[in-house]
């Protein structure tokens, strides 16, 4: 009888056991069936650049785009917009918001796709500048070790991201954001007093090929870099490697081979030893390459932020290119991609002389390009840091003064204010007078002037010969005399033309004279 009732214990026992083991296979098949149709409809996508607190860019039709399932229909409401679109075969989609006014109360943007709604809040609508190029773009306040100029910093309608999350402009957020794109953005609030946003798209020691798009150097095969090779060339070289490098497809030495091949034409002496790349610097030589590499940076980071509106852009870049001989050229050729690309018609881009620096022994030759890419693209400016350099340092400290230069030209070309000065005194003839040249210039404001009280600086004067030598100089109304007892017949004019000059004329207004040379064609044909 024992041995029966056991059995029918048994019995029970082992058929509970099925059965819970059969549940557990249908729950964890319901869950496996939820994820799945969750996926389904969980599929809305947006890039980084659309998150809280961003801010939209009015009196023009706004870019909303992302992916969701292929076909679904994604709907758009904002401020009293509704619009709707179907997503493509591949999920993607665009909807253009109609041109809003600016709005400094936060509003909130929703988007919806099948059974998926995300809502972005906290919304401005106002001014909202891309602020591009290289180290001295990119530069912090902590970095550059000046923490103390962002204490106490409060300013809300003011908006700040790196591609990603938008954040308030505050103590806090300020401490790792470009200074030069800061002081842009908050001198164009306290003049406009409108919301402002700041997209800091800048990366360290890139060249300017980095931010060339694939299709410019495609339309523009000819283009080289400073080693001369063909951008085209490198582009291609460069995406296979990069996409063999990061799947850990190569071997060492085919690793080594491209990295020694790089560090040997830009002269990273630092990186090798006994001929070869050194293992521990495999990370700073991808590093230096990719920044450095045609399209690179503009696949990797410009790119996932068109076509989001802006109104213009700001650049500081160059110091990588400085002996760059095709660099008005790919100036030239960059604006304009960029420019098509946001479909925006000719937007403001500003940009920044590179700052007299002992190791850039042809620097005149790199302004030359850089006043030659402004001539030559409509739409642009240029400032001058001649006065706050330091020649012993290629990353001048001074922003502060940066950012208000590009402010005021934004602010007179782009915004209309009456009444502004923008530029400091800009050369615009020069006649021989006796024994003297006399210059006159435009862009004076309200009179030249000397910064330091001395007498102007940095004049030179050459005969036919082109040997320049050091001239006395006095300011006469809008015009400076120079002249120099080697120089009997004076034909030729410079100011400031060399590296390592830091001039002291200037209007005044502050702002400083641009270094010319009367005996470039540049200057000849003004």
């Amino acid at each position: 009888m024992k041995n029966i009732k056991r059995e029918n214990m048994n019995g029970p026992n082992l058929f509970n056991r099925n059965r819970i083991k059969e549940n557990k296979v249908k729950i964890l098949f319901c869950i496996l069936m939820m994820i799945m149709t969750f996926n389904a409809w969980a599929d809305l996508k947006m890039p980084q650049i659309f998150s809280d607190n961003m801010v939209l860019q009015r009196n023009m039709p706004i870019p909303i785009w992302g992916k969701a399932n292929p076909e679904d229909r994604v709907t758009v409401k904002f401020k009293g917009q509704e619009k709707t679109v179907k997503a493509d075969s591949e999920g993607k989609w665009m909807i253009r918001l109609d041109p809003l006014s600016t709005s400094a109360k936060g509003e909130t943007l929703t988007i919806t796709a099948g059974k998926e709604k995300k809502e972005f809040k906290n919304v401005l609508v106002g001014e909202v500048w891309l602020c591009s190029g290289q180290s001295n773009m990119r530069s912090s306040f902590r970095y550059l070790k000046i923490l103390e100029e962002v204490e106490g910093v409060h300013y809300p309608l003011i908006r700040l991201t790196s591609g990603r999350k938008w954040s308030l402009c505050n103590t806090e957020n300020l401490r790792s954001f470009s200074a030069v794109g800061y002081y842009f953005g908050l001198n164009l609030w306290q003049k406009l007093q409108i919301p402002i946003g700041l997209i800091n798209i800048s990366r360290g020691s890139s060249s300017i090929e980095a931010w060339m798009t694939p299709k410019s150097l495609v339309e523009n095969d000819s283009l080289v870099d400073i080693n001369g090779d063909r951008l085209l060339d490198e582009m291609k070289k460069f995406q296979e490697f990069y996409s063999k490098y990061e799947s850990k497809q190569l071997s060492k030495e085919e690793i080594e081979s491209v990295f020694l091949e790089y560090c040997t034409k830009n002269r990273r002496k630092a990186y090798l030893k006994d001929g070869k790349p050194r293992a521990d610097k495999y990370k700073q030589i991808f590093g230096h390459m990719s920044v450095r590499k045609p399209a690179h940076l503009y696949n990797s980071l410009m790119a996932l932020i068109v076509p989001f509106g802006i109104r213009g852009v700001i650049w500081y870049q160059g110091e990588t290119n400085n002996k760059d001989r095709q660099y008005a050229e790919k100036q030239k050729i960059l604006i304009d991609s960029w420019r098509k690309l946001w479909n925006e018609g000719n937007f403001p881009f500003y940009i920044v002389q590179i700052a007299p620096y002992r190791g850039y022994l042809t620097l005149p030759t790199f302004w030359l390009e850089q006043y030659k890419a402004v001539r030559d693209t409509k739409n642009t400016g240029i400032v001058s840091t001649v006065d706050i350099s330091d020649i012993k340092n290629c990353h001048p400290l001074n922003k502060r003064d940066v950012g208000k230069r590009l402010a005021l030209l934004a602010l007179r070309d782009t915004y209309g204010v009456k009444n502004i000065v923008a530029s400091g005194p800009t050369f615009k003839s020069a006649k021989t007078v006796d024994n003297s040249i006399v210059v006159t210039f435009d862009n004076c404001g309200s009179g030249l002037s000397i910064r330091d009280g001395k007498a102007p600086d940095w004049f030179e004067v050459a005969g036919s010969d082109y040997k320049f030598f050091k001239a006395e100089a006095e300011i006469i109304g809008n015009m400076v005399k120079a002249k120099c007892p080697e120089v009997k017949h004076p034909q030729y004019v410079r100011y400031g033309w060399k590296n390592i000059a830091e001039p002291n004329l200037c209007n005044k207004e502050g702002l400083p004279a641009f270094p010319f040379n009367t005996a470039e064609p540049f200057f000849q044909n003004k």
